[in-house]
């Protein structure tokens, strides 16, 4: 039980790192643009100068990082492929290797909301705590009027995830609590 938890666990915080970028990036403004043409102006202009002193062989392809031995190392690696097109970032953490693999650095510091993707972790939560009882899910609808007509009638847990239900997970984050979420173990950078 433990294993799948952690399993889960470990799922979710790829998922996130996945998505959060990739759902998120069509909400930008031109400023959040703007800071990322210009890190990636400098990001190149490191580059040029790191090419001369030849201190990094291999850059485009791969750049390991050295830390410490107790320390992860971080590995900048090129998954452009698997966006095809989207401006996003993907960190994940390898924990047989001690190693996180990150694409897009630059992106991966940029700090947002974690939109959609937090449901992941709420649910996690809500589930262990028992605030969702798999076998009593449907939540009551406000009356309310929502943009998106899925969410405008009183919805289950199945339904909500795969919607994407706004009004839904609020009232299961509320639920939890803010104290439950930082206690959670989780410890998760929200």
């Amino acid at each position: 039980m433990k294993k799948t938890i952690y399993f889960l666990k470990l799922i979710c915080f790829a998922i996130i790192y996945l998505f959060i970028f990739a759902s998120c990036s069509n909400n930008q403004n031109q400023e959040e643009k703007q800071e990322i043409l210009n890190n990636k102006e400098e990001k190149e202009s490191t580059l040029i100068e790191s090419e001369k002193t030849k201190e990094t062989n291999d850059y485009f392809n791969k750049t390991i990082i050295e830390t410490t031995s107790s320390e992860p190392e971080i590995v900048e690696i090129d998954w452009a492929k698997y966006f095809n097109g989207f401006h996003g970032t993907a960190v994940l953490y390898d924990v047989s290797n001690k190693q996180y693999l990150i694409f897009q650095p630059e992106l991966a510091l940029i700090q947002r909301s974690p939109c959609s993707t937090f449901k992941i972790i709420s649910s996690l939560i809500a589930l262990e705590k028992k605030i969702i009882e798999p076998n009593n899910t449907t939540r009551l609808w406000s009356g309310e009027v929502f943009w998106n007509e899925k969410w405008n009638h009183n919805i289950d847990f199945r339904e909500a995830f795969r919607e994407s239900c706004v009004w839904y997970f609020r009232e299961v984050i509320d639920e939890i609590g803010k104290d439950i979420i930082q206690d959670s173990g989780l410890n998760l950078p929200y």
